[in-house]
């Protein structure tokens, strides 16, 4: 009997390059924190440790433009149907822009808010100020390219994803070092390194997307006319994910929102813990992009036996 079967492979063809490719993204965190680590005071390392805080609060909120568009995109590509797969593409995109042009333009008075509920010394949360304030002017293409990362994960275009991560995340850290160390930008240098790297994420996005709608025959008169169609159940599939985003990002922002209130030392401490414990959680996500886009091939393929497999295979995991 084989040790593994063609769905358990199948499994960990998508998975095993996602899971190493997200394990780049807290690497960035690490060397984050090791470059403002480095710098002449705690409060570097807690302002930013505040800032990540808040910006993955409000941008895991809208992770659900990832969630639901690999799920729609995948049942799209299981039912071969090339109209769903544009609209698959478009809807979430232009959701995902319209909500990153708010938060950029709106970002002053948030913060604002943001810094409020933190609470703590003023002088980490005067960091924080600096470090949002260009962190999230980069608002629109990392939302944007959340939903270039659901869709070729749903075509299963593996390699896609990867190159995406990996680029984007080694570009960041680049950048993170020449910014803070060799031009001595601070917390501002982090911020900016993180921007520079989502729009040049996001044009290396939008050329694979090109590459694939050529290959699946999606021609862009469907691009254009995909805005339309059932808006609808997009928002109320998003609705139920972002309730699970929120609670959870609740859990992971009250350790920031508690550590701030203990003081400089206490937060800057738990900005390290908090990268660690990500590796684990980033790389278990790996596996479960990789459930997701099978076991959205087989519900659009309308084949119970395939999303069977595809359970099982999961469990056995």
């Amino acid at each position: 009997m084989a040790f593994l079967t063609s769905s358990d492979k199948a499994l960990w063809h998508l998975a095993l390059p996602m899971i190493f490719s997200n394990i780049t993204v807290p690497l960035l965190g690490l060397v984050d924190t090791a470059v403002i680590g480095h710098l002449d005071s705690p409060v570097y390392l807690g302002g930013v440790a505040v800032g990540a805080t808040a910006t993955s609060f409000l941008f895991m909120l809208l992770l659900f433009l990832r969630m639901s568009t690999t799920g729609l995109t995948a049942q799209a590509y299981g039912a071969k149907n090339p109209q769903a797969l544009a609209r698959a593409l478009v809807q979430p995109l232009l959701l995902a822009l319209g909500a990153g042009a708010l938060i950029a333009l709106l970002r002053t008075p948030i913060i604002d808010l943001a810094l409020h509920i933190v609470g703590g010394s003023e002088a980490v949360l005067e960091q924080a100020r600096r470090f949002l304030e260009i962190r999230w002017l980069s608002a629109p293409a990392s939302l944007a390219n959340l939903v270039l990362l659901g869709w070729l994960l749903g075509v299963q275009y593996a390699r896609a994803p990867v190159i995406l991560l990996v680029v984007g995340n080694i570009l960041n850290i680049v950048l993170d070092v020449w910014l803070v160390m060799g031009l001595h930008m601070n917390v501002q240098g982090a911020a900016l390194a993180t921007v520079i790297a989502e729009y040049a994420t996001l044009l290396i996005g939008l050329l694979m997307v090109r590459k694939i709608l050529k290959l699946r025959g999606i021609s862009g008169e469907m691009l254009k006319t995909a805005w339309r169609g059932n808006f609808r159940r997009l928002l109320a599939l998003n609705r139920d994910i972002m309730l699970r985003s929120l609670l959870l990002q609740l859990c992971f922002g009250a350790i920031t929102v508690l550590g701030a209130r203990l003081g400089s030392d206490i937060i800057a401490v738990n900005a390290v813990l908090m990268t660690l414990l990500t590796f684990t959680a980033y790389a278990l996500d790996g596996f479960a992009y990789a459930v997701e886009a099978h076991s959205g091939q087989a519900y659009g393929a309308r084949d119970g036996s395939q999303l069977l497999d595809v359970w099982r295979a999961a469990c056995r995991q």
